[in-house]
């Protein structure tokens, strides 16, 4: 099946962790360079006004490491499936309320899986809160991410749709529709250069919305034990 119990961090974030803490031995730049494959997002739906988008983080892949002159440290790898994943909305403050997924189904073009979500970990009502920085200003942000891992690989699997039932609640009227969200795979290498400490301790205490959960396996639950779970 396309689903299992979520990890707290990828191999990439291994070896991002261990350039973060030789920075803040030696203060200077941290360089992470990464190969990703993945899923683009693709077109928003407009569900009540707001913009509505299935996401997805990869999970799986490889790590690397080099620390040059105890100035320069740089974190290396690839990230692959399998994926956390997530239905987020964006909308506007003092209007938006709250989001709610109801019903999920994942379809994939190579392997031709057409897996439904089990129902019972769905229908959790979801605030809208607002967004950070200049470009958030105005603007509000939800998402209920889906426990555990979707358990698709761009290169085996291929093009996935993932169908959605979804409720948006704004200015006290709800809005109900199914959603059909088509992610493509892709492949690029992304460079990120941040200088630390004061990268981490400026974001101290900051929360953002739009951040990912490293773990969503529902509390007190025998999430384990569903035979849909088994692959």
């Amino acid at each position: 099946m396309a689903f299992s119990v979520p990890e707290l961090s990828i191999p990439v974030m291994k070896a991002m962790l261990s350039v973060i803490l030789v920075s803040l031995l030696t203060p200077g730049c941290a360089h992470f360079l990464i190969k990703e494959k993945t899923y683009e997002s693709g077109e928003a739906v407009t569900i009540n006004g707001a913009e509505v988008r299935s996401a997805v983080k990869p999970m799986g892949g490889s790590q690397g490491m080099a620390v040059s002159a105890m100035v320069y440290n740089a974190a290396m790898g690839s990230t692959d499936g399998p994926f956390l994943w997530r239905i987020e909305a964006r909308g506007r403050e003092g209007i938006h309320e709250s989001l709610t997924v109801h019903h999920v189904r994942v379809k994939t073009s190579l392997s031709q899986r057409d897996e439904p979500y089990p129902a019972k970990y769905l229908g959790e009502k979801k605030p809208f809160l607002p967004m950070k920085g200049k470009e958030g200003a105005g603007r509000v942000f939800a998402s209920y991410q889906l426990p555990g891992k979707l358990e698709v690989y761009p290169e085996t699997d291929g093009l996935i749709t993932i169908e959605a039932d979804i409720s948006v609640s704004a200015s006290g009227r709800s809005e109900r529709r199914t959603a059909r969200f088509t992610m493509s795979p892709k492949s690029q290498r992304e460079n990120q250069m941040i200088f630390l400490p004061a990268e981490l301790i400026g974001s101290l205490g900051r929360p953002d919305p739009t951040e990912w959960q490293w773990s969503s396996q529902p509390t007190g639950s025998s999430f384990d034990d569903d035979n849909w779970w088994l692959y």
